[in-house]
């Protein structure tokens, strides 16, 4: 919604019938595509980049990528370049499947986002690990700037094709966090969620325990170890067997 206006909202039911191509996924997805004129967004010749989530490992809160074929397909028809892309998740760990580029790319294929189903390339639009990004000034209330994806800056339109999906602290997520958290990289979420903040950051907030660490005895002490990228943590022969540099830390 915007100031004095009212934004316009187009609902289809998911219903459809036996042998009524119209009443498909993929048939709503393009007449709602040209019911909001969304080719009025790009020119021909742009490189479109449409923003989706791919999906998680063995998870099923996506799009189905026949969806995001038929945009990508309308794209075309209106003679944009389209992309399909997401980004690397905010948190470094050993059992997720977003994590890096190299994960995310079995992942999403697994889900059905690939060049075969969509039509158009899938790509990882914060590179390998999730740092290759642009930073944009912005006049923000707590943040001063954004670290933009750089395959997402570099682009010369965006479409935004979200799923509906609950969120632990916020609630609810959509649109508005498609683009806000999903098109930064690593240290753009890091900024948004304020991790590094000197009040509210993990650093200065949240609480630690080190006499409840098991040090080696643990089966999971070296994920410790490696996950940290600027090694705050570290690990003692003796009680208290880890150690914790908040200063270091970046979240």
């Amino acid at each position: 919604m915007t100031m004095g206006r009212t934004s316009k909202v187009y609902f289809m039911s998911p219903r459809a019938s036996t042998g009524n191509v119209a009443l498909s996924y993929v048939s709503k997805g393009q007449r709602l595509f040209d019911a909001a004129g969304l080719n009025e967004c790009f020119k021909k010749g742009d490189r479109v980049a449409i923003k989706a989530h791919c999906g998680e490992w063995n998870n099923t809160g996506y799009l189905r990528p026949s969806i995001v074929a038929g945009i990508v397909e309308k794209v075309k028809e209106y003679g944009g370049e389209p992309f399909v892309t997401d980004t690397t998740t905010l948190i470094y760990g050993s059992r997720l499947g977003r994590v890096i580029a190299q994960d995310m790319y079995k992942t999403a294929a697994r889900n059905g986002y690939n060049e075969a189903t969509l039509g158009a390339p899938f790509v990882v639009a914060d590179g390998d690990y999730g740092l290759d990004d642009v930073k944009v000034k912005i006049d923000g209330n707590f943040l001063n700037y954004a670290y933009v994806a750089r395959a997402i800056a570099d682009a010369d339109a965006m479409i935004a094709v979200t799923h509906f999906k609950g969120h632990t602290t916020g609630v609810y997520g959509g649109a508005i966090k498609n683009l806000g958290i999903g098109c930064t990289s690593k240290r753009g979420k890091t900024a948004t969620h304020m991790m590094t903040s000197p009040i509210y950051g993990i650093g200065a907030k949240w609480p630690f325990h080190p006499e409840k660490c098991r040090g080696k005895d643990c089966i999971s002490y070296q994920t410790c170890l490696e996950l940290c990228p600027v090694r705050a943590v570290k690990l003692k022969e003796t009680p208290p067997y880890i150690e914790w540099d908040r200063k270091k830390c970046v979240g």
